[in-house]
C-alpha cells in the first residue's frame, strides 16, 4: 500500500514538473515572439514616419509652384475657369 502511495506522488510529481517546463518554456517562446513583434512594429512606424516626411515634402506648395513653373504651368485665367452653381 505504501509503495503505491510512494509511486502515485512520484507520478503526480513528475507531471507537476513536466507541467512546469512546458509553462516556462511557453512563456520564453511567447516573450521571443513579443519582442520580434514588437520590433516589427517600431520598424512599420518608423517606416510610416518616413513616408509622411517625404509626403509632406513632395506636396509642399513651394514644390509644387516651383515644379509647375519648370513645366511651364500658370495659375488659369479667369476665362478658363468654369463654375457651377447649385441653384
Amino acid at each position: 500500500m505504501r509503495f503505491r502511495l510512494n509511486a502515485l506522488l512520484s507520478l503526480l510529481l513528475i507531471v507537476l514538473a513536466v507541467m512546469v517546463i512546458w509553462v516556462r518554456t511557453a512563456t520564453v517562446n511567447e516573450t521571443y515572439r513579443y519582442v520580434r513583434l514588437e520590433s516589427r512594429l517600431r520598424d512599420a512606424e518608423r517606416a510610416l514616419q518616413e513616408t509622411r516626411v517625404q509626403w509632406l515634402r513632395e506636396t509642399s506648395p513651394r514644390r509644387l509652384e516651383a515644379l509647375a513653373s519648370s513645366l511651364g504651368l500658370a495659375p488659369p485665367k479667369l476665362s478658363q475657369v468654369l463654375r457651377h452653381d447649385s441653384k
